[in-house]
Formats: C-alpha cells, sequence, structure tokens
C-alpha cells in the first residue's frame, strides 16, 4: 500500500482533468489569515495520517518520520507533474519512497 500511492499518482497525472493539487494550489493562493486557508493544511494532515497508519501496520519504527518522508515526495511530484505534464515525476517518486521504505525498515534496531 505504501508504494501503490504513487502509482495512484501516475494515473492521476495523465489522466485528462489532472491540474495539480487543488489543496496545494488554494494554499499557494489563499492568504494565511483567510478563514479557508486551514482547509491545505488539514488535508495534508488527512494524508499524512494516512501514511503513517499504513507505515505503522508495515511495522515501520518511526512511522512519522517515513509519513514526513513520502509527504515531501507526494508534494513534489504533483508540483512537477504539473510543469512536466508527464507521469515521469510519479515513477522517480516512486524509486525514491522504496528506498525510504526499505531504508526505515533495515532501521529497525
Amino acid at each position: 500500500m505504501l508504494i501503490a500511492i504513487f502509482n495512484w499518482l501516475g494515473e492521476w497525472f495523465t489522466s485528462g482533468d489532472f491540474a495539480g493539487c487543488a489543496f496545494l494550489n488554494a494554499a499557494a493562493e489563499l492568504n494565511p489569515d483567510h478563514p479557508a486557508h486551514r482547509l491545505p493544511l488539514e488535508h495534508n494532515q488527512a494524508v499524512h495520517k494516512l501514511g503513517a497508519d499504513l507505515a505503522k501496520e508495515a511495522d515501520v519504527r518511526r512511522p512519522n518520520e517515513l509519513a514526513d518522508e513520502y509527504m515531501l515526495l507526494i508534494d513534489s511530484a504533483i508540483a512537477h507533474a504539473l510543469l512536466e505534464n508527464s507521469a515521469k515525476p510519479a515513477a522517480s517518486a516512486k524509486r525514491l519512497a522504496t528506498l525510504a521504505l526499505y531504508a526505515h525498515l533495515a532501521d529497525q534496531g
């Protein structure tokens, strides 16, 4: 499941309706004092929690750290896919996510 996220991103990036992430776009456009500015943060926290929960299921010792790393990869892949109009960033992020997962699993001692 932890790696499948990046497969889904690749499919999303090549769909006809991909225009970046609405939450990241809103965070960039809204003034931090705007009442709706909390929505992108809440979405980010929900995605992070999903990643951390999946990492716990995979017996990763520091699931929040892995979720932090995945969030950087996901957000970066979204931004690059928007710039490149390509699924290639999802594949690159998937390779890095796999390395991060293996590093966390190897660091269980």
